[in-house]
């Protein structure tokens, strides 16, 4: 009552005329190494649905999300990334961040960024972006490979903070 896997090797012995005489022929067990296969592609399908769900996630969080290698090459650029910087994924993919975005070398955007990825530390800051006009929310994350940076436009949460700053007596 046991299902075996089996994996049978067979070679015809013919004469002059092409004639069968006999058949030789070995059989083998192949079932543990079958289980493991079928184990590992059932592995490998869980993983890649996890891979899935992970990029449906970053593609749909509100934030920007980058992510560079150790030369600064950008490796990930989502949709909101897209958005709030005018920068098409297929436009800076592979490319250097910083020659890219040049005029952001002077502000925290390199500095900070680069101290993370030097320093092996996250980095949390807010800085004002002239070429966007907009304020600038950053959090970078370093690792082996990298720097992840998360982002977003804090412009209005700025504005607001200020205007309440102006109608405070002092």
């Amino acid at each position: 009552g046991e299902v075996i896997h089996v994996i049978h090797y067979l070679e015809m012995v013919k004469d002059n005329n092409g004639n069968v005489l006999s058949l030789h022929g070995t059989t083998k067990d192949i079932t543990h190494s079958k289980l493991q296969q079928l184990q590992l592609e059932a592995s490998e399908k869980k993983l890649q649905q996890y891979v899935n769900r992970l990029a449906e996630i970053v593609e749909s969080i509100g934030d920007g999300f980058i992510r560079v290698d150790r030369n600064w090459t950008v490796t990930y650029w989502n949709p909101k990334a897209e958005q709030l910087l005018g920068i098409k994924k297929e436009e800076i993919l592979n490319q250097n961040l910083w020659e890219v975005f040049k005029e952001a070398i002077p502000l925290k955007f390199y500095t900070e960024n680069y101290r993370a990825m030097a320093e092996g530390i996250t980095v949390q800051f807010e800085e004002y972006y002239p070429t966007m006009r907009m304020w600038i929310g950053v959090a970078a994350y370093p690792s082996a490979e990298g720097l992840t940076i998360y982002f977003k436009d804090i412009t209005k949460g700025k504005q607001q903070a200020e205007a309440l700053h102006m109608q405070v007596p002092g």
